[in-house]
C-alpha cells in the first residue's frame, strides 16, 4: 500500500482484522475512526528541535466491520530547517527527495480538510485515534505558533482518543506502552516499518480494533480535548480558516474555468502558461490551482476604492485595518535607512501597523546600513506613550515587530574588506538579525566588478550556512551566474544540500528564472512592479502563476517600487496591502488565502516566531 498511495490523495483498501459478534451487534457512537501518527523532523538527543511534521498520514476505519476504508497521506516540506538529519532519515525511512517535492504544511492541511469533506467529518462524525498525546497536543500546535499558522485545522480533531490509556483500562495494566509493546501483548504481528507514519497509522489500527473485539466499540471514546487556549485552541477552524478560505478559492477557479469556456477563444498562452495548465512549471501547482489568466476578482475584505496611488492606496490600507487581524501581513523588505525616512520613520512605521503589516522586515545593504537597520528595529520597538496611546485609542493593534538582516548588496561589494564577514557575524547574533543579506549577483547596473560580486556573495553563502541563517538574496539579469554560484550550496552538484532557507526578493526576472528559483528550494518576493501597468504585466501573465503560494512572500523594497509605474509617490510598507491584494485578483483566490500563505511563509523562513519569544524574554 505505501508505495501505491500518491501524495494527498486516498485509497480504497481493506482491513486485516475481522469483527466477532459482539463488536457487529453494537451501534457505533461514531461514523468513523480517524487513525492518525504524524512523522516530524528530528535529531538525536537534541530536546529542543523546533520538529516540523514531514509525513500526514490518516487511516479511515469502519467502526462496524473493523476495516479500513480509505487511507489519506502526504509527504510535507519542512521549511525552517529543510534538510532532513541522518537520525530522522535512519528513524523513519524518509529521505530528501521525499520532503523536498512534498507541499508545505498549509498545503497539505487544506488537502487533508478536502479528504474529510469528501466523506463527510471534517467538522465531527468521527474520533480520531492516536498512540499518545505528542502528536495532536504538542507536536502540530507548536509548528502552527511558530509558523503563524491559525484556524486551519480541521475541528474534527478536536476530540481525540489515546490508545495507550484505553488498552491500560481494557489489559488492566497501569504502565503505559508504547505501539510495539500493545502489539505485542495483543498477539499482532507488526507490519511495515516502525516510525514511518502510514505504517504506524495502519497498526495503531488493528490496536483500536482489537481493543474493540475485547470491550466493545463503546470503549474507543475521547481521552483527550482540544486546548480552550494558546496554540492549540487557535490551529483549529472555527467558521472560515485557510483550508475552508483555500476551498473556496477552488470554486473560484472553477467558476473561472466555466466562464473561460462560455467566452471567447482566448489569445495563444505562453509556453509556460501552457506548462501551467498542464501541471508543469513549478513541478507542482499552487494550493488552489487557479487557471494562469483566472478573472479578477475584489474580496470583500479589500475595500472596492482600492488604486494605485498614493492616497487612495493608503486609504485602502487603513479600510483593510478595520477588517483583517492583527499581523495579517509581512513586508519582508524595506529600506528604512534610506533617506527619505529620516524625519518620520516612526509614523511610518505606525501606519503600517496600523494597516496590519507587522513585522517588518528592515534591510541590511552593507555594514554601515546593517547597523543603521539594527539600531532602527531596536528602537522602533520600544513602547513610546504616544504609541500606548495609539493602542488604547485602536488605532494600531500592539507593539510593531521590527527585524534586520545583516548583509553586502551587490552594488557594494567593492567595499567588502577582510573584517567584513567578522562585522556581519557580529551583527548577525543579535536577536532582531533574521538573516543574512541582502547579497546576490547584479548584472544590470554593474557598480561593483562581476568577480568581486561572486567572491563577496559566496563568502555570505558560507556565513549563512555557517550560521544556520536564512539568506536574502538580490539577483538581476545575472541568473545563469547566480545558479552557477549557488548550485553547490543547493546540491545541485549532487552533493547534500548546506543551504538554510532563501528568498529571491524583489524579483522582477523571468517565468523561467522564477521556475527554477522555486524547483531549487528557494522562495521568491514580489513588490508593487507587479502592479504597474507595462512593468508589471510579464509578472502578472507569466511570473506569478509559476510561483506557488507556498513558495511566495510579499514585500514593498519601500521607498523604492511605488505600485503605479512612473508615479514617484514614496512607497512605504502599508502598501503591502496593495501588492496583496494584486496577487489576489490575478490568481482569482480570496485576500485571506495570499495573506495568510505568505505570512505563515515569512514567519517559518525567517523563524520570526522564535524571535519574538527571544526579544519579549530580553524586555
Amino acid at each position: 500500500w505505501s508505495n501505491a498511495i500518491s501524495q494527498g490523495e486516498s485509497m480504497i483498501g481493506g482491513g486485516s482484522s475481522c469483527p466477532d459478534e459482539a463488536m457487529a451487534s453494537a451501534q457505533p457512537s461514531y461514523k468513523y475512526w480517524l487513525v492518525m501518527d504524524f512523522e516530524a523532523t528530528c535529531e538525536k538527543d537534541a530536546k529542543s528541535w523546533p520538529n516540523e511534521i514531514i509525513e500526514f498520514p490518516a487511516c479511515l476505519v469502519d467502526p462496524t466491520s473493523g476495516e479500513i476504508v480509505d487511507e489519506f497521506r502526504s509527504m510535507v516540506r519542512p521549511t525552517e530547517r529543510p534538510i532532513l538529519t541522518a537520525f530522522c532519515t535512519e528513524l523513519t525511512s524518509i529521505t530528501q527527495d521525499q520532503v523536498d517535492s512534498a507541499p508545505a504544511l498549509p498545503e497539505v492541511l487544506s488537502k487533508f480538510d478536502s479528504w474529510l469533506a469528501s466523506h463527510g467529518i471534517s467538522e465531527s462524525g468521527a474520533l480520531s485515534c492516536w498512540c499518545g498525546d505528542w502528536d495532536l497536543r504538542t507536536c502540530l500546535p507548536r509548528e502552527c505558533a511558530r509558523k503563524g499558522l491559525r484556524g486551519v485545522v480541521p475541528p474534527v480533531l478536536r476530540e481525540c482518543c489515546n490508545v495507550k490509556i484505553v488498552f491500560c483500562e481494557i489489559m488492566g495494566t497501569s504502565k503505559r506502552q508504547g505501539m510495539d509493546g500493545m502489539l505485542d501483548q495483543l498477539g499482532i504481528e507488526l507490519v511495515g516499518h516502525h516510525h514511518l507514519g502510514i505504517d504506524d497509522s495502519r497498526n495503531i489500527a488493528k490496536i483500536a480494533v482489537a481493543l474493540a473485539e475485547r470491550a466493545g466499540r463503546e470503549s474507543l471514546a475521547p481521552t483527550t480535548h482540544a486546548a480552550r487556549k494558546g496554540a492549540a485552541k487557535a490551529m483549529y477552524r472555527v467558521g472560515s480558516g485557510l483550508a475552508h478560505a483555500c476551498e473556496q478559492a477552488t470554486e473560484t477557479a472553477l467558476a473561472g474555468q466555466a466562464a473561460e469556456q462560455a467566452a471567447p477563444p482566448p489569445a495563444a498562452l505562453s509556453p509556460v502558461q501552457e506548462a501551467m495548465r498542464s501541471g508543469g512549471g513549478s513541478g507542482r501547482p499552487s494550493p488552489s490551482s487557479p487557471p494562469p489568466l483566472a478573472p479578477a476578482t475584489t474580496h470583500p475584505h479589500v475595500h472596492a476604492s482600492v488604486k494605485t496611488n498614493g492616497a487612495a492606496a493608503g486609504a485602502a490600507a487603513e479600510d483593510v485595518a478595520r477588517r483583517l487581524p492583527a499581523d495579517s501581513l509581512v513586508d519582508i523588505g524595506v529600506n528604512l535607512t534610506h533617506k527619505s525616512f529620516k524625519k518620520d520613520a516612526a509614523a511610518v512605521v505606525a501606519r503600517a501597523a496600523a494597516a496590519r503589516v507587522s513585522p517588518l522586515l528592515l534591510t541590511g545593504t552593507s555594514v554601515k546600513k546593517s547597523r543603521e537597520s539594527r539600531d532602527l528595529a531596536h528602537r522602533l520597538s520600544i513602547e513610546t506613550p504616544a504609541m500606548m496611546r495609539d493602542i488604547q485609542a485602536g488605532k494600531i493593534p500592539g507593539p510593531p515587530e521590527l527585524y534586520f538582516t545583516s548583509g553586502v548588496h551587490p552594488h557594494d561589494a567593492k567595499s567588502w574588506t577582510e573584517s567584513t564577514k567578522d562585522e556581519l557575524r557580529e551583527m548577525a547574533a543579535d536577536s532582531r538579525c533574521v538573516a543574512v543579506g541582502e547579497c546576490g549577483l547584479d548584472f544590470n547596473r554593474d557598480f561593483s566588478p562581476r568577480d568581486v560580486q561572486e567572491h563577496v556573495l559566496k563568502e555570505q553563502l558560507e556565513l549563512a550556512c555557517e550560521l544556520d541563517m536564512p539568506l536574502f538574496l538580490h539577483e538581476r539579469d545575472a541568473h545563469e551566474r547566480m545558479m552557477v554560484v549557488m548550485g553547490p550550496y543547493l546540491g545541485l552538484d549532487g552533493t547534500p544540500r548546506r543551504l538554510p532557507p532563501a528568498v529571491i526578493h524583489c524579483f522582477t526576472g523571468s517565468a523561467e528564472a522564477a521556475a527554477t528559483y522555486v524547483q531549487a528550494g528557494l522562495y521568491v518576493g514580489l513588490t508593487g512592479t507587479l502592479c504597474m501597468a507595462s512593468r508589471g504585466k510579464h509578472l502578472r501573465e507569466e511570473v506569478l502563476p509559476v510561483i506557488p503560494l507556498d513558495r511566495l512572500m510579499l514585500e514593498t523594497d519601500a521607498p523604492f517600487m511605488f505600485p503605479t509605474q512612473g508615479n514617484r509617490s514614496r512607497c512605504e510598507p502599508h502598501h503591502t496591502v496593495v501588492v496583496c491584494e494584486k496577487v489576489a485578483e490575478v490568481l482569482g483566490v480570496d485576500f485571506e488565502v495570499v495573506a495568510a500563505s505568505t505570512t505563515a511563509n515569512a514567519r517559518a523562513v525567517f523563524r520570526l516566531d522564535h524571535h519574538k519569544r527571544a526579544n519579549a524574554q530580553k524586555s
